[in-house]
């Protein structure tokens, strides 16, 4: 942890961080508890505060590898300076939820599901007992749970908190509200990847109208709905709906997201594999190597999904009737 100033005795200079120290957690516990009587809680309260910003900024990172053993113990300092002083009442319970949500938000894109569990179960804990069940804190630490809970390999318990959820936020915050459409998403998606797809396409074509009538036709969620939607109701065993679908989709992400963008060439992959999978194998296999050059100039020769792309495009070739082509 690091904590700014020249004027603490008790720690040692960071090299290449002017005006930062090192300063070891027991001995900020001992500072803190050091100006624990009622004159001194104010600065109490600074201090706390100033080490929650240091390690926020240790812990922030651009990129998902990027996430090593030094931000992980900055995590767990930072958690464990919520516990104590929000145990201590030094802390105000929303401002301490508040915290570790901003926290967990800084681990976006790692699972890290041993550290982030049991932080949000101790936060989902705090939030109920001091801020009540409605508060939008409780509610969002429970939609972080859940996720983490669906990525950490249980689609099916996710799927049922995402379940229980869902009334509340359409109590508290109205069917319409943006947190209550996201959560109906995620419903659907969990559903669907606990091994219902009929389900989870049901779910999404009963959200699609919503998202348009509050968002618009042309809004990222609605067209990522429709996406949805449409690969949903292949997996339910309609592939020639889904190419429908998906034909019906590419030229709004073409008009409104630009040929080059990723959902765009992503929905022509669709197309091209649902195509195939209704029947007309030649038809996907000409779709597949008209996206081939398109993944090379956007994305790389030696891109992921370039190569899953010219894969695609040779099996394609092969079931369209040319083995020695494939």
């Amino acid at each position: 942890a690091w904590l700014v100033g020249e004027h603490w005795s008790f720690v040692s200079p960071v090299g290449d961080r002017p005006g930062f120290h090192a300063f070891h957690r027991h001995m900020q516990a001992s500072l803190i508890a050091s100006l624990a009587p009622a004159e001194e809680t104010e600065r109490a309260q600074e201090i706390v505060l100033a080490l929650l910003d240091r390690l926020a900024a240790t812990i922030a990172f651009a990129r998902p590898v990027d996430f090593g053993l030094e931000r992980h113990a900055a995590y767990g300092d930072a958690m464990d300076l919520l516990r104590a002083h929000a145990a201590a009442e030094l802390l105000e319970a929303e401002a301490a939820v508040g915290w570790a949500l901003r926290l967990d938000a800084l681990l976006h894109g790692v699972h890290a599901t041993s550290l982030r569990q049991p932080a949000l179960e101790w936060t989902l804990a705090l939030a109920n007992d001091r801020l009540g069940a409605d508060h939008p804190h409780t509610l969002t630490t429970r939609n972080n749970l859940a996720a983490l809970t669906g990525d950490a390999g249980d689609p099916a318990a996710a799927r049922d908190l995402f379940a229980a959820l869902l009334p509340d936020y359409q109590r508290v915050l109205g069917a319409d509200h943006p947190d209550t459409l996201t959560t109906r998403n995620n419903l659907a998606a969990w559903t669907g990847n606990s091994g219902d797809p009929a389900a989870a396409r049901d779910l999404f074509a009963a959200l699609l109208p919503d998202h348009q009538r509050v968002l618009g036709a042309d809004h990222p969620d609605t067209l990522t709905t429709r996406n949805n939607l449409a690969a949903w109701t292949g997996d339910a065993g309609d592939p020639a709906a889904a190419r429908d679908l998906f034909a019906a989709l590419l030229p709004d992400h073409q008009r409104v997201l630009g040929a080059d963008h990723p959902d765009t060439l992503r929905t022509r992959s669709n197309l091209a594999h649902w195509t195939g999978q209704a029947g007309d194998t030649v038809a996907a296999r000409d779709l597949f190597a008209a996206l081939v050059p398109d993944r090379q100039r956007v994305l790389g020769a030696d891109h992921p999904e370039t190569l899953t792309t010219r894969n695609n495009l040779a099996a394609w070739t092969g079931d369209a009737g040319d083995p020695a082509a494939a």
